[in-house]
């Protein structure tokens, strides 16, 4: 995903030469009516895929569709993957009910909106926690999570059984 990233960014910064043809993603960048209707389309063909029951691998297409068109809109508003995994961070071990129900509303602006400290989690097992807590800030592309196959991560990382971190990008 940040290779992805890396190359969104690029070809934001690329040049546009007048006669040649700009890259897809450049298109995207360059009209946000298109890459809003189309984030909108790959998300409804997403669960299309549940819907008519068209499988797993399909399934899959479609969510890298997905990822690829809102990660092009990220980029537009200079919103980084690693602020995003944040959220998910903070968001851990929260119920879901309960972290909507701490949202302030949407229509005051950012400033009013500082977001509220997430309540603690109730029963965070402590290796979860410890290994969350101890995440580099500086190495976004390192997963610290337990690999006893409670966080699913094992298929990703079965070059060193032993390990309690995982590069997956």
């Amino acid at each position: 995903m940040y290779e992805l990233e890396a190359t969104i960014a690029r070809r934001r910064e690329e040049a546009v030469v007048p006669g040649d043809k700009p890259s897809w993603t450049r298109r995207l960048l360059d009209n946000p009516e298109l890459l809003c209707s189309k984030v909108r389309e790959e998300a409804g063909e997403l669960c299309e895929t549940l819907e008519k029951g068209e499988g797993g691998a399909r399934a899959a297409s479609e969510m890298a569709d997905v990822l690829y068109h809102s990660m092009v809109l990220l980029n537009l508003q200079g919103v980084a993957m690693e602020d995003v995994l944040a959220v998910l961070r903070d968001r851990f071990g929260t119920s879901g009910v309960d972290e909507k129900a701490a949202r302030p509303p949407k229509n005051k602006t950012e400033e009013e909106t500082a977001p509220a400290p997430a309540p603690a989690p109730a029963s965070v097992p402590a290796a979860v926690a410890a290994a969350v807590s101890d995440a580099d800030p500086s190495d976004p592309a390192i997963v610290r999570e337990p690999l006893n196959g409670a966080g699913g991560l094992d298929k990703y990382c079965d070059d060193d059984p032993s390990a309690d971190e995982c590069r997956v990008f």
